[in-house]
């Protein structure tokens, strides 16, 4: 039958219309009444008296065409509902208003035995007027599963009204479908036995008051929590109602909805708060008042008119925001409402709290989307929410405290995007918010301050829905069916995850830290026929999935951050319908197995390790494995060794094989197996190590490595614990046991093993950790300490266990709530002398150049820092320092190779303690990353601001707009604004770095800091501030005897200045905030300069020393408060300022003006007549030069003050030594021109003053050829006179002078290579002032976006050339110092023969011995540092291939690379008998050396060719070493040289005596330790014959324990 003839069968029948509980019957034909019988008028009577008041229209039933029933407009007897039967009922809907109701079924169940029963589904689904029905399930289906629990609860042989949870939404429908089917146990079984009789079918408006006393919801097996019901009388019955919006608090406790009824707006606040946390599948809290209220008249009744209406709830609960559309200027209205939650005790309960309008903005905003939010919701207060207003265009923020402020406002972007605007409210998380832009990058923002974090390319403009993990450290965002996971302030894609999602970018998940929530549609496929998806639980780290949950697709889920729980909620006509999931993201897989984490669990028998014992393991997928056992001899220890091998049935020479220590062979080892997970367990001393076995390769894999408990005080290294093996139960799953273990006993190692005393409780350990463990130790603590025991499992292991080990140690490098140890923090905080070279192989191992294993956190604590870490151990053991060098080096490869300056976290945060301990290393590893390439580069010229330096232009107040293109060296910020990009960008050809502002300085107070060096922003009257507020803030400031430094710049030396990418830091720094303070101070400093030089000139033209009394006060005051300036910055930092020469002068250039200035005072107030002005006349020098000092800003005032600077330096003995020089040849002429010889004779006459002041000063400009006091000398006889003037002429200007002249040459050359690095560090310390005064000025970082992390800076591929060349960042350094090593082992080899001695043994020479012994010990200390970078890879990229000094050490500690470049290099050292110094030299000092050891070279080749020539021989010349072909006679050192080589030789023949000598002991002693060897293993065989035989008798016993 089609469907139209169905619905006239049905509309024949008539309808039956209950209003207010009167019913109304209509008949299309009139027909005489029949007799009725009884049962029918008592069953009608039961019917009467259950009428409900609020049914809107009742049905009752009879058979139609096609077993499909219809609508009868009188009572009849009720329809049978068979088991295993479909049945169906079409009833008519006409005259029916749209929106959602109820299906009420009047029923008696009837059917007791349920066992065949699974589900009984019941769905009321509307047809439309052409006939077809709804094919997907939406809002008009009332589907509901019900399982058979939820069945066993109808009350049996009972009249029930069955009314459906879920409702239905009626538009444009004519008839209502009611389906019942049964899901069957055995689908092939038939059951033909009844279920249920059906009365009737009612139908009531969404909002009826209550539900009736025989009323019985059915839930299905959704499983609500809550259920809010809105609208309750507030309306007649017969209007339904609908939810337009709603909105939970940040804490999960309030929500808050919204809906219209005849032009006004309802706002409700529900308090959810009593339930949370709580679920129940049968009765869940159903809420019908509302804690507080408001109304509102709105222009449109009907919420689908309205375009979107908008609301949120505070955390509190205490705050709505509401955003509808109103007819009034500037288009949305934007309001606040408030109330008290704390009510007061006379407050009726029972009524809503009235809701007051608090705040409305009308203006031309956009404020539909906006969000209240607190950075930590879980230790914030009420003051310290934000409200968060996007428009598509910008992001701002308000507090919401008071009269609302705005914090900051950020622009994003220049095309209008509301999608981007709703996500990035979504993605708010803690402290951090994404903006998704149209080009497929994604800008992660800091909430709090507004500054830029990182950007991240996803490289896909399909990108949608990001999301930041709970802690912002990691974002999510999808991408063409996948989602993808990035690193938040790196950028780094750490995974993708793409099982069973939809080809769509639009996926809805829920990202946790180490979790996320998503749908599963390939498990949804094969659900239950209603409507459910699967949410799958997913690990982040390895991309598996955890658990699925069966959710309604009706379902949106939120997890609410402060109330740490995931809900899943749904809106249906008048109800929300909640389902609390609890904190399913953070605590996931605790309930893995079994109900509520409960699981049964079945006893193993355990596997006894001893040594020559296989024991044969399968698990559930058929796989065998062998595992045996045997005690070979490692590291002078007998240890047991498990090998585990797959049974593969190849032979034995092909089987794969994996050999895992265990320890030291003194003790019992015990273990088990787990078929269903293929996890062998094995307890070795005092920790517990799961290896999950596979058929494949890698065949083992370490799962968890656990030390079970503490050791007591006063254990040594070298004791052993040994523990009883008691039992061991393991549940079904293989996901948990539990093992008992008698107590343990500790021996020290001298002490023989002997039984375990059984007696006492054991204690119990289970994984994971529950309440039955017994053990006092936390799954950290334990974590931690087996990390530790893996290093010696490292150490004795083979290299497929060292991989395993590597493998399991690489997944936890970086902290998780699940791991928060750091595994490599871990093992460097193990570091000692006696494991360091184990450690730093491993380290090595960890951290390869060739990719990723390790990506920093920027926030990472000084505690789980791995290199601040080993840099502790440095400071008492330098060595650590290899260490240290493995960590720096995979940063700085990391960070060139992956373009991130994130891989330098770790670098800058230690950089601090690395220039005071190893500053040639610091200035390396700087050198290294002084150009590193922008990863983005089209985007960040897209999207940047231009620094230009400060010009003098006339038009000086508008900005400076020279584009990128014409800028010569370009320093750029990254800045995403609407403005349209510049098409001259496109001829801009020159590669971009990047450099961080954490290279030139460190913050002091990191926790009043963010990520990115900012202080929260604070809500104030103005988020911004002005030239006269921040001027008088510095002023303010500047008094302040104690004012907190946030940054301070590392202790750089001047080579540091010659990095390109701390010159651009600098010159970023200077020319936004650097020259704006340096002019302030200079301009008061002018000031104070002129003030002294006009009192010097008034004092010369204008003699009136009354007028100059008011002028010296000023230069007093002016002078005393510089002085004080100058104190509080030796207060601050003593040390500092004491090394500073520049602070010297500023304390003459003050208290010399300051004592004139009294002395003046002193002299016109007491009319002194013999007073001077001689403090003031070089108090006017004084002042010049410090001015001078002052101006060294500028590079062409800075050049000659350096060069004066570095001229000063050079001659400073020379200067002592000319004074003396002078002041002894003034001594002299004054005695032989005016000394007495006799007592009473005449001074002779002579111009020559006896003032021996006079007398210096006339002696000094002899030289200028001032001879005036003594030229009538000249006339004179005196052969003693003219002979002094000999003497002094040829000292002074013959001599002194010309040496002045050469050194001052010499000073200018050096002034003149390093004045640019003296007027950078000029510059910086200005900077690092002008830093942290912006710190202390309220709004001045908000003001100005001069205060990036990072900055971009351009250069020429010829300067990056020229650079990588001057600090030798690439390998020739490396080759050159190769060929030198060749060349002097071929030497060597020349000297010594071809046994490598002579036959003819030289005499024995003592000295020679203590020669060898030094060289021997500085070798050994040479031998300490390791052999740094220099690999084709770094040189690839531009990174250093090692200093002179690393690349000839090697590996001292172990010895096991590198054998033959050590054997050369220790004889060149000790044929040169001179150790090579390990020291730190400048650059000069290096290229000095190099000169120096070509020298050598040259003349190495000059003596072997003559000597050659003698012998009649050729001797071939090294390439690159020059000779001098016409040499005189043979050099005079020949004969010592011939010496020293012989001595060599002596010293080599006693060595190989030596070792001649100690193998013939080796062989000795090996032919008793094989003796012994024996011995032992022979007792061994026997022992492990009983312990077989043992071990077979506890396995029959176990087995028949089992069984009973």
């Amino acid at each position: 039958m089609s469907a139209a003839a169905k619905e006239g069968s049905c509309q024949e029948s008539g309808t039956t219309t209950l209003v207010h509980g009167s019913i109304s019957s209509s008949s299309s034909l009139e027909k005489p009444e029949e007799p009725v019988d009884e049962s029918i008028l008592k069953w009608r009577q039961t019917v009467e008296g259950n009428k409900s008041p609020n049914a809107l229209r009742r049905w009752y039933l009879k058979s139609g065409s096609d077993g499909i029933y219809c609508g009868s407009d009188s009572p009849t007897q009720p329809v049978t509902i068979n088991i295993n039967e479909r049945w169906e009922a079409d009833l008519p809907l006409e005259g029916v208003e749209d929106g959602y109701y109820r299906v009420v079924l009047c029923v008696t169940p009837r059917c007791t035995d349920l066992s065949s029963i699974n589900t009984v589904t019941i769905e009321g689904i509307a047809k439309r007027k052409d006939g077809l029905y709804t094919q997907k399930p939406g809002d008009d289906s009332t589907l509901t599963n019900i399982p058979r629990e939820e069945i066993y609860g109808f009350p049996p042989e009972e009249f029930t009204r069955l009314k459906l949870h879920r409702q239905a939404y009626y538009a444009d429908a004519i008839a209502l479908c009611v389906s019942i089917l049964f899901g069957m146990e055995d689908e092939a079984q038939v059951v033909e036995s009844p279920f249920m009789d059906i009365h009737y079918v009612e139908i009531e408006p969404n909002q009826a008051q209550r539900h009736e006393e025989k009323d019985h919801v059915v839930y299905g097996d959704e499983y609500p929590t809550q259920v809010i019901r809105v609208g309750i009388d507030n309306t007649p019955y017969t209007r339904p109602v609908r939810i337009a919006a709603m909105s939970f608090s940040d804490a999960g406790e309030f929500v808050t909805t919204f809906y219209l009824t005849e032009g006004i707006g309802h706002i409700d606040i529900w308090d959810i708060r009593s339930q949370s946390g709580k679920s129940s599948s049968s009765s869940p809290q159903v809420i019908t008042i509302p804690c507080a209220q408001a109304r509102i008249e709105v222009s449109k009744a009907d919420p689908s008119s309205l375009p979107e209406i908008n609301l949120d709830i505070s955390k509190s609960g205490s705050q709505v925001a509401l955003c509808t559309e109103e007819e009034v200027k500037g288009g949305i209205s934007f309001r606040v409402f408030k109330w008290n939650p704390a009510s007061p005790v006379d407050h009726d309960l029972s009524q809503p709290w009235p809701l007051q309008p608090t705040t409305t903005i009308c203006d031309n905003g956009y404020y539909n989307m906006f969000s209240y939010h607190t950075s930590d919701p879980l230790n914030s207060k009420e003051e310290d929410e934000r409200f968060c207003i996007c428009d598509g265009l910008s992001f701002t923020v308000y507090n919401t405290v008071g009269r609302w402020t705005q914090i900051y406002r950020i622009s994003m972007q220049q095309n209008l995007s509301f999608l981007a605007a709703d996500q990035a409210l979504d993605s708010l998380q803690g402290r951090y918010f994404a903006w998704l832009n149209t080009n497929g990058v994604i800008s992660v923002w800091d909430f709090e301050t507004g500054k830029l974090v990182s950007h991240i390319l996803t490289g896909d403009d399909s990108a949608s829905n990001p999301e930041l993990s709970l802690d912002g450290s990691m974002l999510a965002v999808t991408i063409s069916g996948t989602i993808q996971f990035y690193d938040t302030f790196t950028g780094i894609k750490l995974g993708v995850f793409r099982e069973g999602l939809s080809e769509e970018s639009d996926i809805d998940y829920v990202l946790g830290h180490d979790h996320f929530l998503t749908y599963n549609l390939q498990e949804s496929t094969v659900s239950k026929p209603c409507k459910h998806n699967v949410r799958s639980l997913v690990n982040v780290r390895n991309m598996s999935i955890v658990k699925n949950y069966d959710i309604h697709e009706d379902y949106y889920s939120q997890y609410l951050r402060a109330g740490k729980t995931m809900l899943f909620y749904y809106t249906e006509g008048s109800n929300i319908t909640i389902r609390n999931m609890g904190d399913i993201l953070s605590t996931a897989g605790s309930d893995e197995c079994g109900v509520d984490g409960v699981c049964p669990k079945k006893p193993v028998i355990p596997i006894i390790l001893y040594s020559g014992c296989d024991h044969r393991l399968e698990n559930v997928e058929g796989t065998k494995f062998i595992v045996g056992c045997r005690v070979p001899l490692i590291s002078g220890d007998f240890t047991r060794e498990i090998d585990i091998t797959v049974d593969d049935g190849a032979a034995d020479g092909e089987q794969r094989t994996l050999s895992i220590p265990l320890g030291v062979d003194l003790e019992d080892f015990y273990a088990f197996f787990i078929p269903t997970t293929s996890q062998l367990v094995y307890l070795a001393e005092n920790n517990l190590m799961i290896w999950t076995l596979y058929a494949e390769d890698p065949i083992c894999e370490l799962s968890t490595i656990w030390k079970i408990q503490e050791d007591p005080p006063g254990t040594l290294p070298s004791d052993h614990v040994a523990r009883g093996f008691v039992s061991a139960q393991v549940c079904e799953h293989g996901r948990s046991f539990s093992i008992e273990l008698t107590k343990p006993t500790w021996y020290r190692a001298t002490v023989s093993y002997r039984a375990l005393p059984t007696q006492g409780k054991p204690d119990t350990l289970t994984m994971p950790i529950s309440a039955s463990d017994t053990l006092s130790t936390s799954e950290e603590y334990r974590t931690v300490q087996g990390v530790l025991h893996l290093i010696n499992v490292y150490r004795d292991g083979t290299v497929d266990c060292k991989q395993a080990i590597v493998r399991y140690l690489q997944e936890r490098i970086r902290p998780s709530p699940k791991h928060p140890a750091s595994s490599l923090a871990t093992i460097c905080k193990a570091w000692t002398l006696e494991n360091r070279g184990v450690i730093e192989n491993l380290v090595d191992e960890l951290l390869p150049d060739n990719r990723i294993t390790w990506v920093p956190d920027s926030n990472l604590r000084k505690e789980q820092d791995p290199l601040a870490i080993i840099l502790k151990h440095a400071m008492d053991n330098p060595i650590a320092i290899k260490v240290a060098k493995v960590i720096m080096s995979y940063c700085v490869t990391r960070a060139n190779k992956s373009m991130n300056l994130a891989f330098l976290a770790p670098l800058f945060g230690s950089l601090y303690n690395i220039m005071d301990l190893f500053p040639d290393e610091a200035a390396r590893q700087l050198s290294r990353i002084a150009y590193i390439p922008v990863k983005n580069r089209s985007y960040i010229l897209d999207n940047h601001i231009l620094v230009h330096q400060p010009q003098f232009r006339l038009q000086f107040w508008k900005p400076n707009n020279q584009p990128l293109c014409k800028t010569k060296y370009p320093i750029m910020q990254l800045h995403v604004s609407d403005e349209i990009p510049d098409v001259s960008i496109k001829s801009f050809t020159r590669p971009v770095f990047s450099t961080s502002f954490d290279a030139l300085w460190y913050y002091r107070d990191a926790k009043a800091l963010g990520s990115s060096g900012e202080v929260k922003a604070e809500a104030s009257d103005t988020t911004t501030t002005t030239w006269w507020r921040t001027l008088f803030r510095m002023i303010r400031l500047k008094t302040q005897l104690r004012a907190h430094s946030y940054v301070e710049c590392y202790n750089f030396n001047l080579e540091f200045f010659d990095n390109p990418a701390i010159t651009a830091l600098v010159t970023y720094k200077w020319n936004t905030i650097g020259y704006i303070y340096w002019a302030v101070r200079f301009i008061f400093q002018c000031c104070y300069y002129a003030l002294v030089v006009i009192a010097a000139i008034m004092q010369i033209y204008y003699p009136e020393p009354s007028k100059l009394v008011g002028l010296f006060i000023v230069i007093i005051t002016l002078s005393v408060v510089f002085l004080w300036l100058e104190l509080l910055q030796a207060v601050r930092n003593l040390s500092r300022y004491a090394r500073s020469q520049y602070n010297f002068i500023d304390m003459w250039a003050f208290l010399l003006p300051m004592g004139a200035a009294i002395h003046q005072l002193v002299i016109i107030y007491q009319k002194d007549s013999t007073g001077n002005t001689r403090l003031l006349s070089f108090s006017v020098l004084i002042v010049f030069l410090h001015m001078l000092f002052e101006l060294r800003v500028f590079k062409s005032v800075c050049k000659y003050t350096a060069i004066i600077q570095q001229t000063v330096f050079e001659i400073r003995v020379f200067f002592i030594i000319f004074a003396a020089g002078i002041f002894a040849f003034t001594i002299a002429i004054l005695h032989l021109l005016r000394s007495c010889p006799y007592e009473g004779c005449e001074a002779p006459e002579t111009g020559f003053s006896d003032h021996f002041g006079g007398a210096l000063s006339a002696t000094y400009f002899f030289m200028g050829g001032i001879w005036d006091p003594i030229g009538d000398e000249f006339k004179t006889h005196r052969w003693a006179f003219h002979i002094m003037m000999g003497i002094y002429f040829f000292f002074t200007v013959i001599v002194m002078l010309n040496v002045l002249i050469a050194l001052i040459n010499k000073a200018y050359e050096k002034g003149d290579d390093g004045w640019r690095l003296v007027w950078i560090e000029s510059r910086l310390r200005f900077i690092e002032s002008a830093e942290n005064m912006s710190y202390h000025i309220p709004g001045f970082r908000q003001t100005h976006n001069y205060f990036p992390k990072e900055i971009y800076f351009s250069a020429t591929l010829q300067q990056v050339k020229e650079y990588r060349q001057k600090y030798n960042i690439n390998s020739k350094q490396k080759e050159e110092e190769d060929d030198e090593l060749n060349i002097a082992e071929d030497w060597l080899q020349d000297i010594l023969g071809e046994d490598g001695y002579q036959d003819e043994e030289p005499e024995e020479d003592e000295d020679a011995e203590t020669e060898n012994g030094d060289n021997n010990n500085n070798s050994n200390n040479n031998n300490e540092d390791d052999n740094e970078d220099g690999d084709g890879d770094e040189d690839a990229e531009g990174n250093d291939g090692g200093d002179e000094d690393e690349d000839e050490d090697d590996d001292g500690d172990n010895g096991n690379n590198g054998n033959q470049r050590v054997s050369g290099t220790s004889t060149t050292k000790a044929v040169d008998k001179k150790p090579k110094k390990k020291q730190s030299e400048s650059k000069l000092d290096r290229r000095s050396s190099t000169r120096e050891k070509k020298d050598k070279k040259e003349k190495k080749n000059t003596k072997d060719k003559k000597i050659a020539k003698k012998k009649g021989t050729k001797v071939a010349i090294e390439p690159g070493w020059t000779t001098d072909e016409e040499g005189g006679n043979e050099d005079k050192d020949g004969g010592a040289q011939r010496a020293q080589d012989a001595r060599t030789i002596r010293r080599l023949n006693t060595k190989i005596g030596d070792l001649h000598e100690q193998v013939s002991e080796l062989k000795t002693q090996i032919g008793g330790l094989q003796k012994h060897l024996a011995t032992q293993l022979s007792a061994q065989r026997q022992q492990a014959q009983r312990q077989r035989e043992e071990y077979q008798e506890l396995k029959n016993l176990l087995q028949a324990l089992h069984k009973q």
